[in-house]
């Protein structure tokens, strides 16, 4: 009997969110990942293609390094799988003494495939590439797992019944004397607070409730962290750098190297006094740490006591924390417009919008004591649409060098960018040492929770997804049951 395949399970599985997600208003999200050697992966890259499907996944292709050599020399790629093919038309089968015995179930060149991926995106947004050797290879814990999927937005790489447990440093509200002459980032100010955000996560792991014994088991064996940044943007426009250039790239590295090593010194510290994290040894453990933030004098003390931590850094999209902080430029991205379109779900499917102005916006207003629009910005205070492909890639490779998972970003091209021109910002980020890459280009098909205020949205209430409606049960005065 033949298997109807991974793509119809997500169609389940996607069902299974939106019911949880009516309990409340809060939307839920998954990822989907497949490997690019997978016999269903033209399926994979089709399936959110036809519009309401699939609503509440990500999708992403989980790229191998050979897979990528295979497309730049164009060579014949085999879609594998352990089983064969129940008719027994499978086209070759693995040399068993290579490890597990594989089937292939068809043969396509890499650059067919690789096209694939790339024209989806272009059209439909999806599916995102993540580059997985990469992960495992630079995975401080590879010597006790590996790892397959991530979190729903890409930056937090997890084994089974892996937990995120996520932090981010505001940096908008680290410098001084903002959009001055003189103005300074405050190091000092980054460090202390990484430290205690180090310090709050790792609290975080012994006070979670956890749904499943899976998930506490393997969270306190290792204490996964990814303490990260928000508001980069605006610090940089606060600092009079343009988002993108050469000395945004710099600044970028100075604050996350900044923040990388008071994260692993106080983990060393924590280590000290609360014991390393459970499956932690010293020789593996050094052997795969792939961040350079140890001095002499903090090699000796993980020498000593260990580290607390398996994985300490990330950076998350960080939409809702963003507007916590006073609406900051989110995660590592550019302020994406200075005055937006937003769009909140309500309880009963609906969504309701408002106009939100960024903060970088409003405090350079409020310094110059200037109605807000009534001055024009300086050449240095740039929103997305001004910002190429390469500068994106740039600024991600620039963080992910001080990030011991992922980071999540979104490059946002302008609708009218070539096809070739979105494909090299894969191509770009797999270069440039970059752990995925994911595109958006304004499309039909693709909605948007943020549009520039000075756009017209098409619809006050975007349609329902095709075939299906939220259903809202009326909450009764009493009920029974265990919060997570």
């Amino acid at each position: 009997a033949y298997a109807s395949g991974p793509v119809s399970f997500m169609d389940m599985w996607d069902s299974m969110c939106a019911t949880i997600m009516s309990a409340g208003s809060r939307r839920g999200a998954m990822m989907g990942t497949l490997r690019c050697d997978h016999p269903d992966i033209v399926e994979f890259i089709e399936a959110k293609h036809k519009r309401g499907r699939l609503t509440n996944f990500n999708v992403s292709i989980l790229v191998t390094d050979a897979f990528m050599q295979a497309v730049k020399s164009n060579e014949w790629w085999d879609l594998v799988f352990g089983i064969p093919l129940a008719d027994g038309s499978h086209v070759d089968t693995s040399d068993p003494s290579e490890g597990v015995e594989q089937y292939t179930y068809k043969r396509m060149r890499a650059r067919e495939l690789w096209d694939m991926i790339m024209d989806s995106t272009y059209k439909y947004s999806e599916p995102g590439v993540i580059f997985i050797d990469r992960i495992n290879e630079t995975n401080n814990l590879k010597y006790c797992e590996d790892i397959s999927c991530t979190n729903p937005c890409g930056e937090q790489p997890l084994p089974p019944n892996g937990t995120c447990n996520l932090g981010a440093v505001n940096l908008a509200r680290m410098v001084l004397r903002p959009f001055q002459d003189d103005a300074a980032f405050q190091y000092a100010l980054l460090a202390n607070t990484a430290k205690v955000g180090v310090r709050f996560l790792d609290n975080v792991i012994d006070q979670t409730n956890y749904p499943l014994g899976a998930q506490q088991i393997e969270e306190t064996n290792k204490r996964r962290l990814g303490l990260g940044i928000t508001g980069l943007a605006d610090a940089l426009a606060q600092l009079k750098i343009r988002y993108g250039t050469e000395q945004a790239v710099h600044m970028t590295e100075l604050i996350m190297a900044t923040l990388a090593t008071a994260a692993y010194e106080e983990s060393i510290y924590l280590a000290e006094h609360r014991h390393p994290f459970k499956l932690y040894n010293r020789g593996d453990f050094l052997e795969c740490m792939s961040l350079n933030v140890l001095d002499e004098h903090m090699q000796l003390r993980l020498n000593d006591y260990g580290i607390r931590n398996g994985t300490l850094l990330t950076i998350a999209p960080t939409g809702t924390t963003s507007i916590y902080y006073g609406n900051v430029s989110s995660g590592l991205e550019p302020v994406f417009d200075h005055k937006v379109n937003r769009q909140v779900l309500q309880a009963d499917g609906s969504t309701k919008r408002y106009v939100a102005y960024g903060y970088g916006y409003n405090l350079y207003h409020q310094i110059k004591n200037a109605e807000l629009g009534s001055i024009e910005l300086p050449g240095y205070m740039v929103t997305s649409n001004q910002i190429t492909v390469k500068q994106h890639v740039l600024m991600q490779a620039a963080a992910q060098k001080w990030i011991d998972t992922s980071v999540s970003k979104t490059i946002n091209c302008p609708e009218n960018i070539s096809r070739e021109d979105l494909a090299t910002a894969y191509t770009h980020a797999y270069s440039e040492g970059c752990m995925g890459c994911t595109t958006y280009r304004p499309s039909d098909v693709r909605g948007a929770v943020m549009t520039p205020a000075s756009e017209k949205s098409t619809s006050e209430e975007p349609p329902s997804p095709e075939g299906r409606e939220l259903f809202i049960p009326t909450r009764p005065s009493v009920m029974e049951g265990c919060t997570y």
